[in-house]
């Protein structure tokens, strides 16, 4: 991982996957999005808090275990960035891949992170300069074995989204949770799967909004392929 910062400088981190493990505490990014494990977003940092995670904790040090962030949605109808009662108490662990940033006209960063796996928040260990919590992992890690859900359980319906060597590429629970982070949903449908843990519950819960999507004449044709990409990057 190369992390470039506002001065123009930058750091590398040395990142082998077969290395992670998840902390029990993990700092906390608290956003407006919902993060998938497997699929990866940009987020823009701009909060006093976010700030001080990104200045003091990924500028700071250049290891891969520092790279591993809690991403956690705020609550729908939420307005205040500060508020520590408004953050959803399933979140995801991700790994921050790429962060750029300015000093122009105001610091400001931006994070590429991709996710790994699910924790639920058991409580807040720190909450100045920035956020951290004591996490339990819900799901595996990328590599982990799983069990009650086997790969040749992909259905067919997922070929209409994935071709054939892409799915032979993802595990099950994130070939799952890659769709989820492409179909359209509101933000409670995307925290309503985020919650669920089980496999199969997932697929249940994820099958009607990639059937009314396929179902909508407005939907948008890059629909069917940018899951190409977003899987390429």
């Amino acid at each position: 991982m190369y992390i470039l910062t506002p001065d123009g400088t930058g750091i590398t981190v040395n990142m082998r996957t077969s290395t992670i493990k998840l902390p029990q505490q993990l700092p906390l990014l608290v956003i407006d999005k919902v993060l998938f494990p497997g699929a990866s977003i940009r987020i823009s940092v701009v909060s006093y808090r976010n700030l001080s995670l990104v200045k003091n904790h990924l500028l700071s040090r250049n290891t891969l275990s520092s790279a591993i962030i809690g991403i956690v949605p705020r609550e729908p109808g939420s307005d205040e960035e500060e508020d520590v009662s408004a953050m959803h108490r399933i979140g995801t662990a991700g790994i921050v891949v790429q962060v750029t940033g300015t000093n122009w006209p105001k610091v400001a960063y931006t994070l590429l992170v991709t996710g790994l796996c699910r924790f639920r928040l058991e409580g807040l260990v720190q909450e100045s300069p920035y956020l951290m919590g004591s996490v339990f992992q819900l799901d595996k890690l990328p590599g982990e074995e799983i069990g009650g859900f086997k790969q040749s359980q992909k259905l067919s319906f997922i070929f209409i989204f994935l071709n054939s060597r892409l799915l032979g590429s993802l595990p099950v629970q994130s070939l799952l949770d890659v769709c989820a982070s492409i179909v359209r949903a509101t933000q409670e449908e995307r925290l309503d799967i985020l919650d669920t843990v089980d496999i199969a519950e997932r697929l249940r819960k994820i099958l009607p909004l990639l059937l009314r999507q396929i179902e909508d004449p407005s939907a948008d044709i890059q629909f069917y392929i940018v899951e190409s990409n977003m899987l390429a990057r």
